[in-house]
C-alpha cells in the first residue's frame, strides 16, 4: 500500500507579516524552525521512499527536516508551488481587503 503524507511548509515570513506571499520565495521564521524540529520528531521511525515538494525555499527548508536525516534526495517540483496571488502578491491581507473587498471575501469563503 502506498501512503502519501501532505505537509504544509513551516511558518514563513508571509505568515508572520500577514502578507499574501503566494509564489514569493520567502524564508522560514524562527517559529517555523521550531515547527521543523517537531516535524522531524513526528516522523522519526517513519519509512519514506521519496520526498517531493515545491521548489520554493520555504517548502525546501521544511522538506529538509525529513530528507536530510535520512540521507535522501529532495525532489523539487514547480507544479507543487502555492497558487500565484497575482496583483495581491506581496500585499498585506488588510490592503487586499481594502482594495478588493468582494474578491477577498470570495477568496476566504
Amino acid at each position: 500500500m502506498t501512503r502519501i503524507y501532505l505537509i504544509r511548509h513551516a511558518a514563513a515570513e508571509g505568515n508572520l507579516y500577514r502578507v499574501a506571499h503566494g509564489q514569493y520565495n520567502s524564508t522560514i521564521t524562527s517559529r517555523g524552525y521550531r515547527q521543523l524540529a517537531w516535524l522531524r520528531k513526528r516522523f522519526e521511525g517513519v519509512k519514506l521512499d521519496a520526498v517531493y515538494g515545491s521548489d520554493l525555499l520555504r517548502a525546501q527548508t521544511t522538506a529538509a527536516a525529513l530528507y536530510i536525516p535520512r540521507n535522501m534526495e529532495f525532489r523539487p517540483m514547480p507544479l507543487l508551488r502555492e497558487v500565484c496571488m497575482g496583483v495581491w502578491e506581496q500585499l498585506s491581507w488588510g490592503e487586499v481587503a481594502r482594495r478588493d473587498p468582494e474578491m477577498y471575501h470570495n477568496f476566504n469563503n
